[in-house]
Formats: structure tokens, C-alpha cells, sequence
């Protein structure tokens, strides 16, 4: 029968300690008394405990509203699952709501008295939280959350190089009017804006911000047809994610324009249903599989060292063509 080994969160919760503690007796360092780090020591052995870069415990906490907003929330956390699995890591799974964010309430997991080496935010939490559960749980990594002031291990899709290669396959399908839809308050804005002028600027061409439709207005509807009733109207839109460019999509065809014989389409996230739609979505695959891997590894390097500078990696996805884009290049532009 195969014994389940030893970890830093079961010694520390015998030894009623933090794994914090813990983990840094058993490698020696300052922070600990000669006499607690001798008992600690003698019990991981007493335990059978086998020293090894992988051997933690970590708890994955996301957001209520990932599950809404995100399709590809499964697969991300099934990704994330899988690499612990492989590192031999022990996890626990919990969503934490805004307004428990906001209230500051511990995790039911960590009540419970559960231990844990590290904790791995999915999704964009507050930051008075994720600075209150660094009292609970120090090693923290986040993914697809990044928040510029916050000193702490992050993988998230890179927006700049997203928006960049979604404009650029418009304009080399002969699109010079290249509207944008998405959520016009989110500082992600202005790194989708950085990408697009980068591949405008090859074309001599501007940004039109008369073509930018907020997402999250009250009627959408109502804001895209603004925008397509203008005299040079955009001939392709970019989308900040494929279920936006679904609904774009939708209400087109409820208002009698043709995509993309009428106005082309491109979203962002290669999710399933991107390639079920009619037409069929053309979008950005975004590497959710690799950048899993990747924050599992920040995560565990961080608990293994510490003293490490902090880290912000960004993962560029690629393009998936289908049909939703019109090559004007083909014939009349619009």
C-alpha cells in the first residue's frame, strides 16, 4: 500500500507552527530559535519527511465571477491541477467572492486548519486582500491578475502583443477602419491601444477613437449602431474577448449586417465555443496550457527561494484563422 509522504504543512500543523517556520528550519535560515528549528528537525524525521522542491501544499483561490465571465475557467484550472499533479504538489480549491474580498474574511480552508506553503490567485482580486492573506499564507503568485503595485510573482496574457497581432491580420486582409470593442475603463486599454498603433504605424495609419465601443455600456446595441451608421464607417472590429465578439456578432445578424461580408470580426481566446459560432470565430489563441505551467513553477520557486526578485512574465498567444474576416484585398472594400 502506497503511504501518502510527508509535507511542510503536516509538520507544521503538529508542530502548531506556521509551514513559514517550518520550511525555513528545516534549510537553515534566520527567523528561527536553535531550540524550536532541533524540534522541528527531529519530528520531519520522526515523520519520515523527505526534503524535495516539490513537496508543498498550495491553495488555489479565484473569483466567483471567473466562472461567469471566463469559459475557459475549466481547462485554466484543470491546466493548473495537472502541473501540481505532476510536481507532486498537495492543493486545495476554493472561490472567494468580491464581497468577501472586501469584508477581509479568511478562506474556509485556512479556518478549517488547513496549512498551506503558498497561495495562487486566479483572476483580478483586490489588492487590500491579496496584502491581507500575505499575513496568512507569505508566498503568493497571481494569474492573469497583474496589478502594477504589487510586489508579486504574476503570469497574464500579454495584451500588447494580443491587440497587436489581431490588428495587424485586419490590415493585412486590407482593413484601414478598425474599430474596438471592450471595457474602455480597464488599464488594459491602453496596452490593447499600444499594440494597435504599433502595427498602424507600418501602415502610416491612426487610431480612431470614434470607433471604440464600451462594452460595458447600457446599451450596447444602441452604441454599435452609432458607430456603424457613421459615413466611414469600420470595415473590421477587434474584440477584448471571444463571448464579446459572439454578442457583436448576434446583434449584427439582429440588425441585418452580414459578418464578415458586411464588417468583419476578431476576438480573443480561442475558447470552445469561438469555433462553433456561424461564422466561425477568427481569434487569438492565448497559451493557457504553457502560462498554467508557468505559475505553478514562479509559485514553487518562490517557497523553494525567497530572496528571489519578484517576477512578471507575460505569455504571447497566436493566431487561429477562420471566417469571420473578410480579405479585402480579394475585391471592393466596403
Amino acid at each position: 500500500m502506497k503511504h501518502k509522504k510527508t509535507t511542510i504543512s503536516d509538520i507544521a500543523k503538529i508542530m502548531n507552527v506556521s509551514s513559514i517556520t517550518v520550511s525555513r528550519a528545516l534549510r537553515g535560515e534566520d527567523g528561527v530559535s536553535k531550540e524550536l528549528r532541533d524540534k522541528i528537525i527531529f519530528k520531519a524525521k520522526d515523520l519520515g519527511y523527505s526534503k524535495t522542491k516539490n513537496n508543498v501544499n498550495i491553495l488555489i483561490l479565484h473569483e466567483k465571477t471567473n466562472l461567469q465571465d471566463n469559459p475557459n475557467f475549466n481547462f485554466t484550472l484543470q491546466c493548473i491541477e495537472t502541473e501540481l499533479q505532476n510536481r507532486g504538489a498537495e492543493y486545495s480549491i476554493e472561490f472567494v467572492s468580491k464581497d468577501k474580498q472586501s469584508k477581509k474574511e479568511i478562506p474556509c480552508k485556512i479556518l478549517k486548519g488547513n496549512i498551506f506553503d503558498g497561495v495562487l490567485f486566479i483572476g483580478r482580486f483586490s489588492e487590500d486582500y491579496i496584502t491581507f492573506l500575505k499575513t496568512k499564507i507569505e508566498y503568493q503568485s497571481l494569474y492573469a491578475g497583474y496589478s502594477p503595485s504589487l510586489d508579486c510573482d504574476t503570469v497574464r496574457f500579454n495584451a500588447i502583443n494580443a491587440a497587436y497581432k489581431q490588428c495587424k491580420y485586419l490590415l493585412s486582409n486590407g482593413h484601414r477602419r478598425i474599430g474596438f470593442v471592450g471595457n474602455l475603463s480597464s488599464y488594459i486599454l491602453g496596452e490593447k491601444m499600444l499594440g494597435m498603433k504599433a502595427a498602424m504605424n507600418k501602415y502610416d495609419l491612426q487610431i480612431n477613437m470614434d470607433f471604440f465601443i464600451d462594452r460595458k455600456a447600457n446599451d450596447l446595441e444602441k452604441n454599435l449602431l452609432k458607430v456603424l451608421n457613421l459615413k466611414n464607417r469600420p470595415t473590421a472590429i477587434m474584440c477584448q474577448g471571444d463571448l464579446i465578439a459572439l454578442k457583436i456578432i448576434k446583434l449584427l445578424h439582429e440588425n441585418n449586417f452580414k459578418v464578415p461580408e458586411d464588417i468583419s470580426i476578431i476576438g480573443i481566446g480561442n475558447q470552445e465555443i469561438s469555433s462553433l459560432s456561424i461564422p466561425a470565430l477568427t481569434t487569438i489563441d492565448i497559451n493557457i496550457e504553457h502560462s498554467c505551467y508557468t505559475v505553478v513553477d514562479l509559485l514553487i520557486k518562490r517557497i523553494n527561494n525567497p530572496q528571489k526578485p519578484y517576477e512578471s512574465i507575460t505569455t504571447n498567444g497566436f493566431l487561429i484563422e477562420r471566417d469571420s474576416v473578410k480579405n479585402l484585398t480579394k475585391g471592393d472594400s466596403i
